[in-house]
């Protein structure tokens, strides 16, 4: 396979000698043209006229307006490789995903030598995967935040965008558990934290707490259109209602009234003529409409035979904690926007579809699994 050719702009400055900046070929004389020379900036970008080059490369082939409000990221962390294919758009929130974590005596991002001269991957506190060999290490740790992070967290292979299937790392039950436990508690939307069981939302002041990420999300947009500040929404294609607005409006003045507390009620009016923005939203579908209960317990049926075929494992001997299969399914719910019966109703609706129940000092579902559960009880 051919290598892909690649141009490279010399830096000046103090921190600039010997120093490259890689880019595309055909961008060299676009990006020197008139004498403009380049310097190495001091968080190690290369910048000219206080302008730092990948944001001048991505508006090039994409606008200056698909810049506006946002970062742009360099997916493999090389600061001075800015390459298109190397580059993409992102929020404050992302692009801090993709910053390094390692010390200066550390080889790989997660990746920790052991007492017994090994080596393992680690993720907050929790112990992951332990090897002999590091760079083994360092690809389990590239599997398992991307499980848990999504697409934007640091990698040690940065050649590879799609890691290696956590499945294959044949990690316990007690790690996937906890690991499950972290990414359900994550969340990308600008102004929203899990914290305490709930959804948190805050933008200069609280905004409540809500029972999905999807609604605090819609919290901080309402409040940072209101307010009228230069911040990416969420949902931007998403038009509220004034009722929306004072819902909103209703849990935040339950704490002491702030003056941008009474800046969004003088704004409220304005609610109905605010328009969205250029920015992409996520890739969350909006929530359906309230359901009957016979056309949510159908609905949820029709669910929960799309979540056994995606994300199930079936076999004669598998079996799952009933409470972990409904939490695991009623997040891929929320995150696609699907409304869920309650999870008495669950069972019943599991029954019917071939998968019972066994009572037992713990309830399981006999005959099925999820996919990254490899080891049953």
């Amino acid at each position: 396979m051919d290598v892909p050719k690649l141009g490279h702009i010399p830096l000046s400055g103090q921190n600039g000698q010997g120093f490259y900046a890689i880019v595309d070929p055909e961008l060299v004389p676009v990006l020197t043209q008139n004498n403009r020379s380049w310097h190495k900036h001091s968080e190690g970008y290369a910048a000219s006229r206080n302008e730092l080059m990948q944001r001048v490369i991505y508006a090039y082939y994409y606008g200056p307006e698909s810049i506006v409000g946002l970062k742009v990221d360099h997916r493999n962390g090389d600061r001075l490789h800015n390459v298109k294919s190397n580059l993409r758009i992102a929020t404050a929130k992302i692009n801090a995903k993709n910053r390094t974590t390692k010390g200066e005596d550390q080889e790989f991002e997660g990746v920790y030598p052991t007492s017994d001269g090994n080596f393992c991957c680690k993720l907050k506190d929790i112990i992951i995967y332990v090897s002999s060999d590091e760079r083994a290490c360092a690809f389990c740790y590239d599997s398992v935040v991307t499980f848990v992070y999504g697409e934007g967290k640091r990698l040690n292979d940065n050649k590879s965008h799609t890691p290696i299937a956590m499945e294959s790392w044949n990690l316990s039950k007690d790690v996937i558990d906890k690991l499950i436990k972290l990414k359900n508690c994550h969340s990308d939307y600008h102004g929203v934290k899990y914290s305490r069981g709930t959804w948190k939302s805050k933008i200069t002041i609280d905004l409540g707490r809500y029972e999905t990420a999807l609604e605090a999300a819609n919290a901080y947009d309402i409040a940072s259109q209101l307010l009228n500040v230069d911040l990416p929404l969420n949902n931007p294609d998403q038009k509220y209602s004034v009722q929306d607005a004072r819902m909103i409006l209703s849990r935040i003045f339950t704490q002491e009234i702030s003056s941008n507390g009474l800046k969004l009620l003088d704004n409220i009016s304005l609610i109905e003529t605010l328009k969205p923005t250029e920015i992409k939203p996520p890739d969350v579908k909006p929530s359906v409409k309230k359901l009957t209960q016979p056309q949510l317990n159908e609905n949820t049926k029709k669910s929960l035979q799309t979540f056994i075929e995606q994300e199930c494992n079936l076999g004669s001997n598998l079996k799952i904690k009933t409470s972990e299969f409904n939490n695991t399914f009623t997040e891929w719910c929320q995150k696609n926007g699907i409304l869920t019966t309650r999870a008495k109703d669950v069972r019943i609706i599991m029954k019917t579809i071939g998968y019972p129940f066994k009572k037992s000092s713990i309830d399981r579902y006999h005959g099925i699994d999820l996919k990254y559960n490899l080891k049953n009880l």
